[in-house]
């Protein structure tokens, strides 16, 4: 049975995730994120123990609301609330369409964006009774390490160049909504996606 929007935001709290309503969440979720010390990053504990709850949550989320994996889907270490671990780390997880497993970004920057952008609707799990309208680079190209803490860089353009932008708003303790174009609640942009009525160029804001 599909959940309404107030029960999957109720779902992903109890999970765990951070909400922007929730005032103190909405404090942590707006605090840039600290780099991650990579020097004994396969046995720091801290570090392995967000990783694993990241890698979880995630799938349950996967599991639980039905996400498409087609469009991407991702968490960032600071949506979560873990008691007595300090999950402000700069890392996000991230599955894209040419994964088998979601990946792993620590310390990821990015290092080349488009000049041309795209209008994009972007959910988020913080955040997840809205969707907002956001104008993010067609492209970026993104240098990280992996959980052995090896430099990789990888490119995205498109749906996953507008999700991976997203998740360096999280890194960067933004708040999407607030930079947003435009914000619809979940049903409303359901029914008009559901419509063919959904904008998707900024002129049709």
């Amino acid at each position: 049975m599909e959940r309404s929007s107030e029960e999957e935001v109720k779902f992903l709290s109890d999970l765990g995730i951070r909400q922007v309503d929730n005032p103190a969440d909405a404090a942590k979720l707006g605090t840039p994120t600290k780099q991650v010390d990579l020097t004994d990053l396969p046995t720091n504990a801290t570090i392995q123990t967000i990783m694993n709850e990241m890698r979880e949550k995630l799938q349950t989320i996967m599991a639980e609301l039905g996400w498409n994996e087609q469009k991407g889907i991702g968490l960032s270490a600071n949506q979560l609330n873990l008691p007595g671990i300090d999950t402000n780390q700069r890392i996000f997880l991230y599955l894209t369409t040419e994964d088998t497993a979601p990946k792993f970004y620590i310390n990821p920057e990015i290092t080349e964006r488009s000049e041309q952008t795209r209008l994009a609707w972007i959910g988020c799990f913080s955040d997840y009774g809205q969707r907002s309208a956001t104008e993010s680079p067609k492209s970026v190209t993104v240098t990280f390490h992996d959980t052995e803490g090896i430099e990789s860089t990888a490119s995205f353009t498109g749906d996953t160049a507008s999700s991976i932008h997203h998740e360096f708003e999280h890194l960067d303790g933004e708040i999407t909504r607030d930079n947003a174009l435009k914000v619809l609640g979940t049903e409303e942009y359901r029914d008009l996606r559901s419509k063919g009525k959904l904008p998707t160029t900024k002129e049709d804001l």
